[in-house]
């Protein structure tokens, strides 16, 4: 085997990357592609258990042993490589964006952050309602409604690895606003009302995370609302003189976000960079999956793997 492959799967042993390796190994093998693959992780031991547990259902996989995070968005922009997370966590995001972005523009390579739950579905449900909006879109608000399948299942519903991540974030959200003054250098709006953070985690987290039977039930609503003209400017300098006289709305479902859709968007993002690298934008960067991905068949996809975009009314 070639010591160079296509993919490698960081934190292959954790609870979200052993949902992954299925999926990896699924759609690659369903849409035919010729790429090679590996997991990587911080313990060979761990490693050697999963490729064992997994090997039984999917065939021979190989790994590679490497640390996670910010090194490897170094050790990528070293050998070339592109690079894509689930994370949800502004500061590591907005961070690698304003020390990499120009590096990574220059060597060709992507950098692109929040391919999962996080992003995915609303980021992609916002390019969605965009294609489908005939004349200026002004603005969209986006509401979420997860319910279960056959009424609630006892019992957590993430992994406690995510608790963490959101407590850190708050922690250190005094890190996040310099990296913003920054990154930003004219000053983003305020938002309205100006809301105090606080957290509270009602028993939804645990380290074993959630039981398989409360993920296959889980089932996710993102609805998108928008309003715009249904007329275009002429020229982007000009303003509309009347209120926004029209509007959209969009629907995205699944099933078991946190552990199946995300798995499923992240693979299907990281096989878009590799096909479609000319569909997206300069050559090279670090961006958001929607801007990313806007001209792929990333929508397509994820339809076909499960997550669906529905046009619910226009007006």
């Amino acid at each position: 085997m070639s010591n160079k492959l296509d993919i490698i799967l960081f934190g292959a042993t954790g609870f979200t990357g052993k949902r992954t390796i299925p999926k990896l190994h699924q759609i690659i093998t369903s849409e035919r592609l010729s790429l090679t693959w590996g997991i990587a992780g911080r313990s060979e031991q761990k490693l050697k258990h999963t490729l064992k547990e997994i090997e039984e259902n999917n065939g021979s996989i190989c790994f590679i042993n490497i640390f996670y995070g910010e090194p490897i968005v170094k050790a990528c922009l070293v050998t070339s490589t592109h690079y894509l997370d689930v994370t949800g966590e502004p500061e590591f995001m907005e961070k690698i964006q304003l020390y990499y972005h120009e590096e990574a523009f220059k060597k060709q390579i992507y950098l692109i952050s929040s391919c999962g739950m996080d992003s995915i579905p609303c980021d992609m449900g916002a390019i969605f309602m965009m294609k489908n909006f005939k004349g200026t879109l002004n603005s969209i608000e986006a509401f979420i409604h997860i319910t279960e399948e056959g009424g609630s299942h006892p019992g957590p519903t993430l992994n406690y690895a995510t608790w963490a991540s959101a407590v850190h974030g708050l922690a250190n959200y005094e890190k996040l606003t310099e990296i913003r003054s920054k990154l930003f250098l004219n000053r983003l709006p305020r938002y309205k009302p100006n809301l105090k953070l606080k957290l509270f985690s009602l028993g939804s987290f645990t380290l074993g995370g959630p039981s398989e039977e409360k993920q296959k039930t889980s089932l996710y609503n993102l609805y998108l609302e928008g309003e715009g003209w249904s007329e275009k400017l002429s020229e982007p300098t000009d303003q509309f003189k009347s209120p926004p006289n029209k509007t959209i709305s969009v629907k995205v479902t699944t099933r078991n976000p946190a552990y199946g859709a995300t798995c499923t968007a992240a693979v299907l993002s990281a096989i878009m960079i590799l096909t479609e690298s000319d569909k997206m934008p300069n050559g090279g960067g670090c961006y958001t999956p929607g801007v990313a991905f806007a001209n792929t068949s990333l929508i397509q996809k994820l339809d076909k793997y499960g997550m669906k975009f529905e046009i619910r009314s226009k007006l």
